[in-house]
């Protein structure tokens, strides 16, 4: 219908019983789902951000001898956070 009618495709009712706007109701739930879905990766993104620094903080804090011993338990524990 967006290639037929471009002009009033989002507002035209297709014989529906309660007069809505079918395609304009459509595109305001795809968007809004969309924010949504795009907001959540970036929260998990910034979490899992802080959550690394934090374990790379606390694995420093402790101190380990060696520059190996430090990597290997900075990558166990951000592995298994």
């Amino acid at each position: 219908m967006k290639e037929e009618e471009p002009e009033n495709y989002l507002t035209e009712s297709y014989g529906l019983l309660d007069d809505k706007p079918l395609c304009g109701e459509l595109a305001d739930k795809q968007s809004t789902v969309y924010m949504l879905t795009s907001a959540l990766s970036y929260l998990l993104i910034g979490l899992n951000y802080v959550l690394r620094m934090v374990c790379i903080k606390m694995v420093d804090w402790i101190a380990f001898p060696t520059e190996t011993e430090r990597l290997t338990n900075t990558t166990l524990v951000t592995f298994f956070v």
